[in-house]
């Protein structure tokens, strides 16, 4: 199996507001902040891709492409590390509170 950086990537989502079409009101608000756990499988100038599952086998499951721009932080974890995207989450936040 390939070797890929596991990482939680902490990145704001775009938001849009549900109805559509035109208002006399604006609407507002801050976008939402997520965090991604999972593998880079691939990057590029613009954009990373993760997947939360890799198989033995080299099968790639729940991918998320996160365009560089909405990416505030990136926290790479031990290369080596096997666990689940729950348990790398939790690791992650317990981290990022360690070193806020």
């Amino acid at each position: 199996m390939t070797k890929f950086p596991a990482v939680v990537v902490v990145w704001d989502d775009i938001i849009s507001y549900k109805g559509g079409g035109w208002s006399q009101v604006p609407h507002s608000g801050p976008p939402s902040t997520f965090r991604t756990a999972g593998w880079v499988t691939d990057e590029t100038d613009t954009y990373y891709t993760i997947h939360s599952s890799l198989s033995d086998q080299g099968l790639y499951g729940h991918d998320t492409v996160i365009p560089k721009g909405v990416i505030r932080q990136i926290i790479f974890l031990e290369e080596d590390l096997d666990v689940d995207p729950e348990a790398t989450l939790q690791y992650a936040t317990e981290l990022e509170e360690t070193i806020a």
